[in-house]
């Protein structure tokens, strides 16, 4: 019997994602973060990500996103200060992507079966006047979450840009703590 109600209220949580569209989130606010400062005469912002073959569109499009917003968030929370040396910040893994989930409970499993992952991982290096790589700090961050399949595709995209911001917020502060333990005397005050 209790089985039954859990299975009834799941279907009802499916049912209503399904049907909300979901209110796309405001745009991050670069302003409120507080900028980084690196010892150096300039900050070249990059991205080296390579999206699988078998990526289909959507996939593609979101990774995209994410990639080009890694960018912005870099271009905006780090400050060259001036320096002899160089910075290079670089998008290096960025995908956001819809996948089955496994579960474990078999056919019957009231687990959600569906979910968004992301991946983004950033690297920060200093390098001098030949190009040559000093020191460098980087984060990666992963994050799944459960989504109805059922849910529309405004809805879909809007999770995903929920969840391209908290990969975003995740790695700002993962990348400023690798920054104080790696470049630690690359930081200007």
């Amino acid at each position: 019997m209790a089985r039954q109600k859990a299975r009834g209220a799941t279907l009802l949580f499916l049912l209503l994602t399904a049907c909300s569209s979901g209110e796309e989130p405001p745009p991050l606010n670069y302003a409120q973060m507080r900028p980084i400062r690196l010892a150096v005469q300039s900050i070249e912002v990059g991205s080296n990500v390579r999206y699988p073959a078998n990526l289909n569109f959507i996939g593609r499009r979101r990774s995209e996103d994410l990639a080009n917003e890694a960018q912005n968030f870099l271009r905006n929370r780090l400050q060259a200060a001036g320096g002899t040396e160089f910075g290079k910040a670089t998008v290096e893994e960025a995908s956001l992507i819809e996948r089955a989930r496994e579960t474990s409970g078999g056919m019957l499993s009231t687990e959600p079966t569906w979910e968004m992952a992301g991946v983004l991982a950033l690297k920060v290096a200093i390098v001098d006047g030949l190009g040559i790589e000093q020191s460098y700090a980087t984060s990666r961050v992963q994050i799944a979450r459960s989504l109805s399949p059922r849910s529309s595709v405004e809805a879909k995209d809007n999770f995903a840009k929920t969840l391209i911001h908290d990969l975003i917020e995740a790695s700002s502060r993962e990348l400023e703590q690798s920054i104080n333990q790696n470049l630690a005397d690359k930081k200007a005050l």
